[in-house]
């Protein structure tokens, strides 16, 4: 199972549950499942096509981990 396609499983059967904790904050996978998805779809509206490049400069945070998650959506290459 690849790691967008967990997050997607694990989103539709345990929304509610626990998935990641980064500074203090608890965010659920239907959570980052929802944030990945508007992250992918602004992508998708600024132009990010299949096979463009996007780069994450980020500290690690929950940005960072959504951001990294998102990637498959707009089947960009993430460097």
């Amino acid at each position: 199972m690849l790691v967008q396609d967990f997050l997607t499983h694990s989103a539709n059967r345990l929304p509610d549950k626990t998935a990641l904790i980064c500074d203090g904050r608890r965010l659920s996978y239907g959570e980052i499942e929802l944030a990945a998805n508007r992250l992918a779809n602004a992508l998708i509206a600024a132009g990010v096509k299949r096979g463009d490049r996007v780069a994450i400069y980020l500290p690690n945070s929950v940005p960072v981990v959504v951001a990294i998650l998102q990637h498959s959506r707009p089947a960009a290459c993430l460097w």
